[in-house]
């Protein structure tokens, strides 16, 4: 009895010891003796932070900021620059060397940069090794891709053009790579700043004809629909400059009925895998560059309004949204629908408010998902449309835009070959 009552209090007075004397949370993270205050300590308060207290299980690290108050975007944003320029004095100076200049790698990291800026990642590119740093670039205004695609087309030329560079296997990539931002790009221009010469209709078929994968690298779009495109594009620069002007509406309906006619399915079946996957990319895309064609061919006064066709043009906008709404669910494929979500957008002015948030909201998940501010310029050149009174196609691009999707290089391929040196005069097939 005796025994108990001294034990006891003995006992409650070292679990109070014990923990009155425990370090809080951030002085154990940061190994510095606490002063045990209670209910912060005194070092916390001192130091501008909250303190996470004494508890028997570890807090989680979280620190909400308020707006404004970040304080690390001027330094990332420096080191962007910084790499930036490493990259660029590292081409620079291969231009000047006569064993690298028109080689392999001067190609390779042009390409990289221009898919950087699509993109709005930042690859770093240099002498002996192609490294991909996923840094956010936390930047508002579109990057000049349009001098990229300029400096990959010289290249091409000194190498002797596109039809001799596509025999060589290590360089079809970037060559394909270079037809699909090229014929995208031009998508989302103002129909008099079209770029129709870099490539050319020529490059762009041999290109697609004879890429043996049947599909473009790194995206979903089946070759025959950037074909159609490629058509749409080369229509509204006719447009503009009234060359052919008679025979342009009948090209358009045409082409329309081209696009119509492409079987998803058919297309999904060649693939080894993943066919239905394939199948729904397939329609989403029909669906897309459908609209796209619609929209913007009536943009430049080539399709006018008609019943029919404004039964299609309503048939397909709901259509891409539902077709949409499935594929962005999907794991698979969601991150490749940045350039069907804008033609929807863009395409589909006079649906109504619901139609435009469904667009917002998946622009808005497509950038936290893929880690690209793309989606979110995307987003902002739409929203300015829409307060717009003009419902045009041209009038939501009015200077040039390219809203690819994220993708790489398999720069392996590319790396492991031996590099064919630049030549003067272009060779023969």
């Amino acid at each position: 009895m005796i025994s108990h009552q001294i034990v006891g209090p003995l006992q409650t007075t070292s679990v109070v010891e014990s923990a009155r004397q425990r370090h809080c949370w951030e002085c154990v993270r940061r190994r510095l003796v606490c002063d045990f205050k209670r209910p912060a300590c005194t070092r916390c308060s001192a130091s501008g932070l909250d303190c996470p207290g004494y508890g028997g299980v570890k807090p989680l690290r979280l620190r909400w900021l308020d707006p404004g108050k970040v304080n690390q975007r001027s330094t990332l944003l420096g080191e962007y620059h910084r790499y930036r320029g490493l990259i660029l004095r590292s081409l620079v100076q291969d231009t000047n060397l006569e064993n690298k200049w028109g080689g392999d790698m001067l190609l390779t990291g042009i390409v990289s940069f221009l898919i950087a800026d699509v993109s709005q990642l930042f690859i770093v590119f240099g002498n002996a090794t192609a490294v991909v740093i996923l840094k956010y670039v936390q930047q508002g205004v579109p990057s000049n891709w349009r001098c990229h695609l300029d400096a990959i087309y010289t290249l091409v030329v000194l190498r002797g053009g596109v039809v001799s560079l596509a025999r060589l296997k290590n360089l079809e990539q970037l060559l394909r790579c270079f037809v699909y931002l090229s014929v995208i790009g031009n998508t989302t221009c103002p129909a008099s700043d079209l770029n129709m010469t870099i490539p050319t209709m020529e490059e762009v078929d041999f290109i697609l004809a004879k890429s043996s994968s049947n599909m473009i690298p790194f995206q979903l779009l089946p070759p025959s629909l950037l074909v159609e495109i490629a058509n749409i594009n080369r229509l509204r620069a006719q447009a503009t400059t009234c060359v052919g002007s008679q025979t342009l509406p009948q090209e358009a309906v045409e082409i329309l009925d081209r696009i119509r006619s492409f079987s998803p399915s058919q297309w999904a079946r060649l693939k080894p895998a993943s066919q239905e996957y394939w199948a729904l990319a397939g329609d989403v895309y029909r669906s897309a560059v459908l609209l796209y064609g619609i929209s913007s061919l009536r943009s430049v006064a080539i399709l006018h309004q008609s019943p029919s066709l404004d039964a299609l043009w309503a048939t397909q906008t709901q259509s891409l949204q539902q077709l949409l709404d499935k594929a962005l669910s999907s794991a698979c494929i969601k991150d490749n629908m940045l350039w069907p979500l804008t033609v929807l957008g863009a395409g589909s002015t006079g649906c109504g408010p619901a139609m435009r948030s469904f667009v917002a909201t998946k622009l808005d998940n497509m950038s936290q998902s893929v880690g690209s501010f793309a989606p979110l310029l995307a987003k902002n050149v739409l929203e300015r449309f829409w307060r717009s009174d003009d419902t045009s196609w041209d009038a939501c691009f009015p200077r040039p835009y390219i809203f690819a999707t994220i993708f790489s290089l398999d720069l392996k391929q590319i790396f492991l070959q031996p590099e064919i040196p630049c030549i003067e005069t272009g060779t023969d097939w």
